[in-house]
């Protein structure tokens, strides 16, 4: 009953004067107070996108046979430092800016 409810709510899109934004819609937002330099936006998006690192760590942990965790680790620092650094102006979509980030910290890691 109570999800029945919920996609009647989502369907409506609005209810007793509250909106309600899509996924694509509140990402959207998300971006902009961030390139209006929201910390708090940053720090979600980021958080956003800890399953791409995990994901990401997981196939350079299997190829390489680095350790999964300094993967995660590597990737976790470089989607920070993706969102902090990320502009609007630029020619590229987000998610693809966090990948080229996540990417490049993990082929840089080195171990002993």
């Amino acid at each position: 009953m109570l999800a029945n409810a919920a996609i009647d709510l989502v369907k409506d899109q609005e209810y007793k004067g509250v909106s309600v934004m899509s996924q694509e819609e509140e990402t959207a937002e998300m971006l902009r107070r961030a390139c209006l330099g929201d910390i708090e936006a940053k720090l979600q998006l980021a958080k956003e996108h800890l399953d791409l690192v995990v994901e990401l760590a997981a196939g350079y942990a299997s190829q390489t046979g680095r350790p999964f965790l300094l993967m995660v680790r590597a990737g976790t620092m470089a989607v920070v430092k993706a969102a902090d650094s990320f502009h609007c102006s630029q020619q590229v979509v987000f998610d693809d800016h966090v990948r080229i980030h996540v990417t490049r910290a993990m082929e840089d890691v080195s171990y002993a």
